[in-house]
């Protein structure tokens, strides 16, 4: 066996929304099909697990190269998921799949005498680079002048951080929240908010910068516990998350109090005092959202979780469908109608309590219409990712607590959504959404 990778590329992040091709070569001349498996990492014990039969891949017609997609096969396995409860010591909890730890192994099936073969001991075959698969829903604009290893993660991570000089080159993997949110935002204080975050860095911890109401100023504060490891989480980072967990850490009194409430938060991932992500900002507000408007969470286009509260009016409605049938109204009991022993008390009572006409098959579905306050161009691209998102929910606040939240799916039945209004900077959004679970009804 003399299998060679093209590239070195190894420990890479991969979009498994989109093909991507590794490359081979083989040395043994009578070489007709490379054989090979895919493996996956479990995340619990860090064994490989084979996760297909064996496959085979014949050589390019123009070159002397095999070329492997396992895209179509990883993507499987690859999972989205939104936390429904944040560990009270942490306010992180680890998504365990939504990275997916990937490598392949290989072996020549050779042409001799006539004879197709290969060893099928998986022991001695060549083992190729390891690397990570994630749903990044990579758009085609930002693969221009990129090479396969940089349309997702590792690439993006480093890009985004808010000090390059600590990634020496563009695939130095780095770490970032996995969203498209716009960096400066208002959020009430009722508002509950997680955020996905991917790392490949060590030792990183939710940091906030707190401005109070009367001007007072605290820098790093923690509102989190240090991150258990690699790969990707889920952190509370709305403001009900981060005071809880300042409230359990014992740390609360000396950033906020009744008479002296958070005017503004700027958060971040940090090493210490050095950050690794970029700031976020969260300007305050009382806006009685518990009562008046619709909160919405989504699957965003970075294969994170996103949430906003739609401040402007909503309406609901229940719509139904149903097929009639016709049925004879029976029999009496008695001979007469005005007959106290055949159980009829007042007249007629048999023919007004029975229906020649009945409904089956029926089918009911509750739609909602909301809508949006003003918002500029930023925030209104942000928020288009809901009108394609494959997963959006409602929160039910009175269902939902601090650490707990109660979401239930909804699909969105809007097929435009305007980005950008003509003449303007500001625009509304205005959105049909429709339970995605029947509602119950009567049988017949």
């Amino acid at each position: 066996m003399a299998i060679a990778s093209i590239g070195t590329y190894s420990n890479q992040y991969y979009d498994s929304s989109r093909p991507f091709v590794f490359g081979y070569t083989s040395s043994v001349g009578n070489t007709i099909n490379l054989v090979y498996i895919i493996q996956i990492e479990n995340p619990t014990t860090n064994a490989w697990e084979t996760v297909t039969q064996h496959l085979k891949q014949p050589m390019e017609w123009s070159v002397t190269e095999f070329r492997i997609d396992p895209s179509q096969i990883i993507t499987d396995f690859v999972e989205f998921g939104v936390a429904q409860y944040l560990p009270t010591p942490d306010n992180h909890l680890v998504m365990d799949n939504h990275r997916v730890k990937c490598r392949v192994k290989l072996t020549e099936q050779t042409l001799s005498a006539g004879v197709l073969s290969y060893n099928n001991d998986e022991n001695t075959w060549f083992v190729d680079r390891e690397f990570f698969a994630i749903d990044h829903t990579t758009k085609h604009e930002e693969t221009y002048n990129k090479a396969q290893h940089q349309f997702a993660y590792a690439h993006w991570l480093g890009g985004h951080n808010v000090t390059e000089a600590q990634f020496p080159t563009p695939e130095y993997p780095g770490a970032a929240f996995m969203t498209d949110m716009p960096v400066l935002t208002r959020q009430c204080r009722g508002d509950n908010m997680i955020m996905s975050f991917a790392t490949e860095i060590k030792g990183l911890t939710l940091k906030a910068d707190i401005v109070r109401e009367d001007g007072t100023t605290h820098t790093n504060i923690p509102v989190g516990t240090m991150l258990g490891g690699v790969g990707v989480n889920q952190l509370g980072v709305g403001i009900p998350q981060m005071l809880y967990w300042l409230t359990m850490s014992g740390n609360l009194n000396p950033v906020w109090s009744a008479a002296n409430r958070w005017d503004r938060v700027t958060w971040r991932m940090m090493n210490g005092t050095t950050p690794y992500t970029k700031d976020y900002t969260f300007i305050v507000e009382d806006c009685g959202c518990q009562e008046e408007h619709i909160r919405l969470w989504w699957r965003n286009d970075r294969n994170g979780v996103d949430s906003w509260t739609f401040k402007g009016t909503y309406s609901e409605k229940v719509t139904s469908s149903f097929e009639r049938f016709q049925k004879p109204l029976g029999h009496r009991r008695a001979g007469t109608e005005n007959n106290l022993a055949g159980g009829y008390i007042k007249l007629n009572t048999f023919n007004q309590q029975s229906s020649g006409v009945g409904k089956i098959n029926i089918k009911a579905k509750k739609q909602m219409t909301v809508m949006s306050a003003f918002l500029n161009q930023e925030h209104l691209e942000w928020l288009s990712q809901v009108s394609t998102s494959t997963n959006v929910w409602i929160e039910d606040r009175a269902a939902s607590s601090i650490t707990t939240w109660k979401l239930t799916p909804v699909t969105i039945r809007s097929t435009s959504f305007q980005t950008k209004a003509r003449n303007t900077r500001l625009g509304k959004i205005k959105l049909d959404l429709e339970y995605s679970n029947p509602v119950t009804t009567n049988r017949a």
